[in-house]
């Protein structure tokens, strides 16, 4: 402290501490633009090498600003403060928390099980670390292809936070106990701002974003299994809403529900996220929300209930903010009739899939408009700039980072993933990959069943099933919705339709939806399936410490092997194999 004294005592006697601050300042932004001038002729170098000079133009236009730029003012600035601190013993340890929850080590105190903790200490210290969230957060996988860097709104309230508090710390000496107030309050208010719940993707490791179901359904915990959804006697016949998608999705409108029978109780599914803010009718109507669904109950039973529902919310994962949305047709982001299992896991005997239920379905008219400010895809037809309409099982929205194709079947690509290939490459390629896929399966089912050839195809990011089995695949009434850039899998493609078949055995369903066991001839598949089994049933499942469910599936095994042997002798290989075709006929 005597040290800084003296120097500052020194620079005041010789009259250059104005002079002195001001080449400190420019020293500080010639290293600044010298560091920034190195990074970018380093990407520079780097595109130039693996052929993506058009992606970096892409990432310095739209990202450099907010993910690298305003980052390293905001952090230098920071340490500016600091050193404004005379006590070096003082100064070291804000030092340390400062570099400490700016950098990627903060990722290492986050987890997959959401800790048992008090939710209003976990919201609180949220709202201490959010300030210092200004770099690239939680990198751990590669960019979202439609989501692309972070530019989220609330990165700009943090700027603004550190500009304030910098700002007051300056100039507090100068200020009247009124002026101080107000830039106290306004310092409050950015760092609320900061705070706001607001939809945003990271592709982390944590209970918060990707392992958020896993934890809400319990699913470590044995719980939801998906169940075959029975049918219902009322449907959703009619929507029209309006969505507008900014900071989260904001949907308001009509929808009209159709009974076969005058009933006074009804019941809608729509995403705990979503928080209804009004819910009215013509109708005496009662509602209340609980968990993922809506429980309606009215005065008089009645067969046309017309509702008027104003909600607003997010999902952890399923973005839909001012950058991108990607939000499948099979999740109630809008209201659906009857309870629907949104987060499963589907237990076979020997494999396990867990993911977003891509079974469930609406039956209705569309007439929505939409409002976002980046370019959409929809299975609705676009009927002018921003209104959709058309009659579909269900309701897809996505956009952000995305192009629309000029071809006649895929409805969409990003930029972002074509790396080193070029459009036309990248759409040959994949329609390669499809009409082999296509052959394959009509080997197996009926020609006419296979629609990889006729049906529209939106494709989806990664990120859809970044930490999940289910959802990259499906097919609705009018289009295919499909992730992995477009890349549709043997095994994927198989779960989804045998799981849903009640004819063809659990564990013979295993066998097939493992893609080793399927890209083989019939004999080697028999051979393959008969090892597999005969190893399984050695396994130590069926001792007294073993789980109950685990006993279940080994119980299963052992029969089906026993029926196995028995099939096999009795037909031979050619007709077993013609027995499992009929088996596998989709419904």
């Amino acid at each position: 402290m005597a040290r800084n004294e003296k120097v500052d005592e020194v620079l005041n006697c010789i009259h250059v501490k104005k002079g002195w601050y001001f080449y400190y300042v420019l020293i500080i932004c010639i290293l600044f633009i010298i560091y920034n001038i190195v990074i970018i002729v380093g990407m520079f170098i780097a595109s130039i090498i693996t052929n993506e000079y058009a992606l970096l133009m892409n990432f310095i236009a739209n990202y450099y600003l907010m993910n690298i730029l305003l980052p390293q003012i905001c952090f230098t600035l920071i340490i500016g403060l600091i050193s404004r601190i005379r006590s070096f013993k003082v100064a070291l340890p804000f030092l340390v928390v400062t570099i400490f929850l700016s950098s990627p080590f903060i990722n290492l105190f986050t987890s997959i099980n959401k800790p048992q903790t008090i939710d209003l200490l976990d919201n609180f210290i949220q709202i201490i670390i959010r300030p210092f969230s200004y770099f690239y957060q939680y990198g751990v996988y590669a960019v979202d292809e439609l989501y692309g860097f972070q530019n989220e709104v609330f990165k700009i309230y943090i700027f603004i936070f550190w500009i304030l508090v910098a700002v007051y710390i300056a100039y507090k000496s100068k200020l009247s106990h009124i002026k101080k107030g107000l830039q106290i309050v306004l310092i409050c208010l950015s760092l609320v701002a900061v705070n706001i719940p607001q939809s945003m993707y990271r592709a982390d490791d944590s209970w918060r974003y990707s392992y958020n179901d896993m934890n809400y359904y319990q699913i470590s915990q044995g719980k939801n299994i998906y169940i075959k959804e029975n049918q219902i006697d009322y449907h959703i016949s009619d929507y029209q809403l309006k969505v507008k998608i900014r900071r989260q999705l904001e949907a308001s409108g009509e929808i009209l529900i159709s009974s076969e029978h005058k009933r006074s109780d009804y019941v809608l599914t729509l995403y705990h996220g979503y928080h209804i803010k009004t819910l009215t009718s013509n109708q005496k109507i009662e509602f209340t929300q609980e968990g993922d669904y809506i429980y309606l109950s009215l005065a008089n039973p009645i067969d046309q209930l017309k509702l008027k529902i104003t909600y607003t919310g997010y999902h952890p994962r399923l973005y839909s903010n001012h950058q991108a949305t990607q939000l499948p047709g099979y999740f109630p982001w809008y209201p659906m009739e009857g309870k629907k299992q949104i987060f499963v896991k589907i237990q076979n005997p020997c494999t396990s899939f867990i993911g977003f239920n891509p079974y469930n379905r609406v039956n209705a008219k569309f007439d929505v408009e939409i409002d976002t400010l980046y370019p959409i895809i929809t299975n609705l037809s676009q009927k002018s700039e921003s209104h959709y309409v058309g009659e579909s099982d269900s309701f897809t929205l996505i956009g952000g980072n995305i192009k629309k194709t000029i071809d006649s079947q895929f409805k969409n690509y990003y930029p972002l993933s074509l790396q080193n290939n070029s459009y036309n490459d990248y759409i040959k390629d994949i329609y390669e990959h499809k009409e082999q896929l296509t052959e394959y399966m009509s080997n197996l089912f009926d020609k006419e069943q296979v629609s990889l050839k006729s049906k529209p195809i939106i494709i989806f990011p990664m990120s859809l099933i970044q930490v999940t089995d289910l959802g990259g695949y499906c097919e609705f009434d009018n289009y295919i919705l499909v992730s992995n850039h477009g890349y549709i899998s043997t095994d994927e493609y198989l779960s989804y339709y045998l799981t849903q078949n009640d004819h063809i055995n659990s564990v013979l369903r295993d066998m097939l939806i493992l893609e080793s066991f399927i890209q083989c001839s019939d004999e080697e598949f028999i051979k393959q399936v008969n090892d597999f089994l005969s190893e399984y049933i050695t396994r130590p499942y069926n001792e007294e410490n073993v789980d109950e469910n685990l006993k279940e599936r080994y119980r299963q095994v052992v029969e089906f092997k026993k029926q196995f042997d028995k099939d096999l002798n009795e037909l031979g290989v050619e007709r077993y194999m013609k027995k499992i075709a009929k088996e596998m006929e989709m419904e």
